[in-house]
């Protein structure tokens, strides 16, 4: 049996802190927060119809605290133009709503590294 050791470097960070940059476990870092969050991949989450609600609690979660994607758009047409943190929670986050996956990707400059499926049922049998 082969074992593969990897270090903090390679492995991916649990995902806590809204929109905040990597822990580095006390090793101390020049980078601003700025330049952290700049080298985190960015991502759209999809929610269409479900985000602020329980079957949106993956969108919801990331919106909130991901440490390893910088959100840059949730996808939801009952929600589109407003912000995400408003919805969810009161606060500006700069997270747009919108529409389809087509204006996640016009409103921004380059193109989202990752698209995230942000549902996950609450009840057995459900899409």
């Amino acid at each position: 049996m082969k074992t593969e050791l990897r270090s903090a470097e390679t492995m991916r960070p649990p995902v806590r802190g809204a929109q905040s940059a990597q822990l580095t476990d006390g090793a101390a870092t020049h980078l601003s927060t700025l330049t952290r969050l700049a080298v985190l991949p960015t991502a759209t989450v999809y929610c269409e119809g479900n985000f602020a609600k329980i079957d949106g609690k993956t969108a919801n979660g990331l919106v909130r605290h991901s440490e390893a994607y910088r959100v840059v758009s949730v996808i939801d047409s009952d929600h589109s133009g407003a912000d995400s943190g408003v919805v969810l929670d009161g606060a500006l986050n700069n997270i747009p709503i919108v529409e389809s996956l087509d204006a996640a990707v016009t409103h921004e400059t380059i193109l989202p590294d990752t698209f995230i499926f942000g549902m996950a049922p609450s009840s057995p049998g459900e899409t």
